[in-house]
């Protein structure tokens, strides 16, 4: 059902997660070719009808690869930069400069600079290599044709590929 703010319970969660795990069975490839056209409600030379094409346009929807849900890219940002060990890092480069506080010595000061630097650098680098892997699924849909041959109503025609059915 969801809370209140639209989104799902945990156990809502949980049960979708658990429903995407199962592996699909397929077997189309080692049915018979007349079996498997009628399965499909479809003929080889004439192709889909469009009334069936459509009908399975609303049942499966359109041939796109479905996305992540996405986090927002400064909420990631503060991912990489609190971190467990990044954390650690941070707290010791905070008590460094404490230390110089109570003791000016420069190496406390220059530690603590030094710690954060290299903190902040590798969540920076960090942040950049996930953005990138982020970046994947806009390239897959980069690589889908824009038009496609199909036979319906046996007349062949270009078609959207997000449009393609069974």
């Amino acid at each position: 059902m969801g809370n209140m703010f639209g989104g799902m319970t945990k156990e809502e969660k949980e049960k979708k997660a658990t429903e995407l795990r199962k592996n699909v069975v397929m077997t189309e490839h080692s049915e018979e070719l007349d079996t498997l056209t009628e399965k499909l409600e479809t003929n080889l030379q004439n192709g889909l009808t469009t009334a069936i094409a459509q009908k399975h346009f609303e049942k499966f929807g359109k041939n796109e690869l479905t996305p992540p849900p996405s986090t927002p890219w400064y909420v990631k940002f503060i991912n990489e930069m609190t971190g467990f060990f990044s954390l650690l890092l941070w707290g010791a480069g905070v008590a460094c400069f404490v230390s110089y506080a109570l003791i000016p010595d420069a190496e406390n000061l220059y530690l603590g600079v030094v710690l954060f630097c290299v903190v902040w650098i590798t969540g920076c680098f960090s942040y950049a290599q996930n953005r990138k892997s982020d970046n994947m699924m806009n390239e897959f849909k980069a690589m889908r044709p824009p038009k496609v041959k199909v036979i319906r109503d046996g007349e062949k025609m270009l078609v959207d590929s997000a449009m393609l059915t069974l």
